[in-house]
């Protein structure tokens, strides 16, 4: 009996007061009455997408801005958009995270992700030696300016598989 008074009073009376204001506070934003349709998992999908399916790739290429010397017809930046188009779903997904910490796309589209994806030139005396590294405050992936699709693809996935972003820098 004293374990289920404990579980009651911390996942209800401790907490009572924040998930009133919570749920006021969302009740603002969409009328709760609306949400109430919706099963647990129809919920999540709403609000996180579907995790199998792959990004978008034109819609992530069509809002992503260049800095370094890269611009959209760069052999560089077509090697990377090829690279990455036919990866599947969660090396997509594990790119995405190593550049912005988010691995899906904003609900509505990569034109909503702020700031926006930044594809930058990285030039260094290591050429492509150099790995991938990301500034995710950003959303920026700093790419060496590889010249062919194997070295480019080894590269990133080295990086996205490494656990780590800005240390690589």
């Amino acid at each position: 009996y004293m374990g289920q008074a404990m579980v009651h009073y911390r996942l209800t009376l401790q907490i009572r007061e924040h998930a009133q204001a919570f749920r006021e506070g969302l009740n603002d934003i969409v009328d709760l009455r609306w949400l109430e349709m919706f099963g647990p998992d129809e919920f999540q999908y709403l609000i996180s997408g579907d995790e199998e399916s792959g990004l978008d790739v034109l819609d992530w290429q069509a809002h992503t801005v260049y800095g370094g010397g890269f611009h959209k017809d760069h052999p560089t930046v077509q090697l990377f958009w090829a690279v990455v188009e036919a990866w599947p779903p969660e090396k997509q997904r594990a790119l995405l995270r190593f550049a912005t910490s988010v691995s899906k796309a904003p609900l509505l589209g990569f034109r909503f992700l702020y700031p926006p994806f930044n594809l930058h030139q990285y030039a260094s005396q290591d050429g492509e030696d150099r790995l991938p590294s990301a500034a995710t405050c950003m959303c920026q992936l700093k790419l060496p300016p590889y010249t062919d699709r194997g070295t480019m693809e080894e590269k990133l996935l080295y990086a996205i598989s490494a656990g780590a972003g800005f240390e690589l820098s």
